[in-house]
């Protein structure tokens, strides 16, 4: 029998498994609902274009097709033609259809309709109360004025937002009108009721989240000409609504379509994973799935409200988190429209929108890391703590990188100790003129904007650094000193992109797995190994044991696509002296640093081996130190056997698949094309250790190749790894 064969004897019956987290929603689950709530709406469209509920036919209309829109309807389906024709014929004339048609058109095309969005703004800066509160109507003349209700203003207030976001101007005293109402009607809870005016009533949910999103939203509205650098923009008001909204929904999610809609805003708004005590967008997405009715539809009010406001919180949450700012420290927040510049800029040039989220130290790394990149920027000098720098390095190890900008001098001193105290030895260094982050998505030809520097750590470039302000830029797409505006903007997509990679597959759902801390984890805390599964033992040493904690997690989540293999979500990671060392046949020994095992631990993992165990080890990066510290202990391991390099035909390159073709290394290698330098061991006639004196794991990792020697591609560097697999496991 072939070896090929005998790894799939060994391994029928698996071919089916996957690993599925309990309770977790999918993106692809979202956009079946999407596109079944689609479906439903367009099937029950009046002839005439409209969808009716009371007496609410234009109001209504504009928002299912405002819905349509957003979960990817394209503007010229006959359902959202239909819909825009009937608006003509019926022009919206209170302030909830007048603010949905903005949000429609804007949503469409703002270019093609930009007079009818200016009109429909122009409406309702006409409308707005003394008070800056909004009604139903437009109030008559000689009539006494309303206190007005914050349904309706949130409304109008979304429709100003979206228009200024056309293009359209929006008088400043608008935005200030609606900031001093909201502050002045706060109840003493921190809520906010259905009125503001002196009789108003206990604060409930739906309107302390519809508080809360026109503050933010004003708030942007008041920062044109806001604080620069890392300025603060505090605001105890929105503290205390925020409060609140936690405390009125008990730390759950809302029970019902309008509020949920409401939390979604005030989630995206305020760029907050957690808001109302709950990670609204996992959560909610999940309940919204597992709620929706066999003809796709959701109800409140009607089943075309209720699946409208569905379709809307779906549709608006699910944009993948690409940047999480950091709060740095106690008190007011820093400035955050440097991030949002970036983030907008960075969804043109992607073609692809994207969202960002502002963090705490204390936030949870699972919620942190959702989004591959993590910005510092302040303008002052800031002090950071153990419990803090530990914190940025386990953020790194489980993959994150730091993207941080000096606004000013005294942060470029504190980040520098920071540096230095969350990667000890690590050091910011210049990077290269011709490095790949300077062409990552346009090319950077000036060599005065070649100024990045860069931290590498786990086998990657982990932090990015700024020693200039691109903030600045960033907000305001103005020039700042010697760096103008659009080049701060094409420089951090060029980060962005250098980071990403594939910026087309971030997922807003992506279910975060951290890695094994504090060395070995004992039995008791691990599940149950499945009969005949891969689950590879990584062995801890002294010597950087685990330098790519993301290695591991993105190879093992490949392999059951590439092989009819069963496996773990990541490496277990052991000591030889653990009592499950001979539970798992396939040992991995890797790092950058020279390490020893002792003489003890040394006899164990011979018997292990001798008794048909298989160690592969590889030299992260090339490093000369662990290369000399693996042959000192192969030869304490086998003294009387030497490594040897592997013959071009030896058996082990036609484990899986055939001949293994030739293999492009790193120019730090030098290697030209051909089979990885491999070296092994032989006991009884068969490789019981396999050395690579080079990198194959970063390939697969993606990580800055720069200053690695080692297999250039991924695919290569999967192919490279199955043989390892099929080859163990098939003896």
């Amino acid at each position: 029998m072939s070896r090929q064969a005998a790894f799939l004897a060994l391994l029928a019956g698996l071919a089916g498994f996957a690993r599925a987290q309990e309770n977790a929603v999918t993106s692809a689950q979202v956009e079946q609902a999407l596109d079944r709530g689609s479906r439903f709406l367009k099937q029950v469209q009046e002839p005439g274009g409209s969808w009716s509920f009371r007496s609410y036919q234009e109001g209504s209309t504009a928002l299912v097709a405002y819905a349509l829109l957003l979960a990817g309807v394209p503007d010229s389906d006959p359902s959202i033609a239909k819909a825009f024709r009937f608006l003509d014929g019926h022009p919206p004339k209170d302030t909830y259809a007048v603010s949905l048609h903005a949000l429609a058109l804007c949503e469409a095309d703002p270019e093609k309709h930009k007079r009818r969005i200016e009109n429909s703004a122009r409406w309702l800066e006409r409308s707005q109360l003394s008070n800056g509160a909004w009604t139903y109507h437009p109030l008559a003349r000689g009539l006494a004025e309303p206190a007005g209700d914050h349904s309706n203003t949130q409304f109008a207030v979304l429709g100003l937002w979206a228009a200024e976001k056309a293009g359209v101007e929006i008088a400043p005293e608008v935005w200030r009108k609606v900031s001093e109402h909201f502050r002045e009607v706060q109840n003493k809870d921190g809520g906010w009721s259905y009125e503001g005016g002196a009789g108003r009533q206990d604060s409930r949910y739906s309107m302390t989240a519809a508080a809360l999103g026109c503050l933010l939203l004003a708030r942007g509205g008041e920062a044109q000409a806001g604080p620069e650098c890392g300025q603060a923009l505090g605001d105890e008001t929105i503290a205390r609504g925020l409060e609140a909204l936690s405390r009125l929904g008990g730390a759950r999610l809302p029970g019902n379509l309008y509020d949920l809609y409401a939390l979604e805003r005030v989630g995206m708004f305020a760029h907050r994973s957690v808001a109302g005590g709950v990670d609204w967008y996992p959560e909610g997405a999940a309940r919204l799935v597992e709620s929706q009715a066999q003809n796709g539809s959701w109800h409140l009010y009607s089943q075309e409200v209720g699946t409208a406001l569905a379709l809307l919180f779906l549709a608006k949450g699910s944009a993948p988190l690409l940047v999480s700012k950091l709060h740095v420290r106690e008190g007011p927040e820093s400035r955050l429209d440097d991030v949002e510049g970036l983030v907008r800029f960075a969804s043109a040039a992607f073609e692809r929108t994207f969202a960002w989220q502002s963090v705490e130290w204390e936030a949870p790394l699972e919620e942190v890391l959702v989004a591959p990149v993590l910005c510092i920027n302040h303008h002052e000098e800031l002090d950071i703590d153990a419990d803090k720098a530990g914190w940025l390095r386990r953020y790194v190890r489980n993959g994150g990188t730091i993207v941080a900008n000096s606004c000013c001098r005294e942060f470029d001193a504190s980040f520098r100790r920071w540096i230095g105290l969350a990667f000890p030895g690590g050091e910011l260094e210049i990077l290269e003129d011709d490095h790949p982050i300077y062409s990552a998505h346009r090319a950077i030809r000036d060599p005065e904007l070649r100024f990045l520097e860069g931290l590498r750590w786990d086998c990657r470039l982990s932090v990015i650094y700024s020693p200039k302000d691109l903030s600045y830029g960033w907000a305001t797409g103005m020039n700042k000193g010697d760096i103008g505006g659009q080049d701060a903007r094409e420089l951090g997509a060029n980060v962005i992109a250098f980071v990403v990679g594939k910026p087309e597959e971030l997922d807003r759902l992506r279910q975060v797995e951290l890695a094994e801390e504090g060395g070995p984890v004992e039995p008791a805390e691990r599940g149950a190994i499945p009969p005949g599964a891969f689950v590879p033992a990584l062995l801890v040493h002294d010597g950087d044991c685990n330098p790519d904690p993301g290695l591991g997690r993105e190879w093992l989540a490949a392999l059951p696509d590439r092989l009819p293999v069963q496996t773990s979500a990541d490496f277990r990671q052991l000591s030889p002296d653990s009592s499950e060392l001979f539970n798992h046949p396939f040992l991995f020994l890797k790092g950058h640093d020279a390490f020893a095992f002792a003489p003890d631990h040394v006899a164990r993992l011979k018997k292990h081996l001798e008794a048909g165990g298989f160690l592969y080890a590889e030299c992260c990066c090339g490093k000369k130190a662990f290369d000399g510290a693996f042959r000192s202990f192969a030869r304490a391991l086998f003294p009387d056997r030497e490594l040897a390099v592997l013959a071009p035909d030896h058996e082990f390159w036609r484990a899986w698949e055939g001949p293994l073709g030739p293999v492009e290394f790193t120019p730090d290698s030098g290697r030209p094309a051909g089979k990885p330098p491999f070296e092994g061991i032989e006991i009884g006639g068969r490789l019981a250790v396999v050395y690579s004196p080079e990198a194959v794991g970063c390939a697969i990792a993606g990580h800055d190749r720069g200053r690695c020697a080692g297999v250039k591609d991924r695919e290569a560097a999967f192919a490279v790894y199955d043989r390892l697999v099929a080859y163990a496991m098939s003896r």
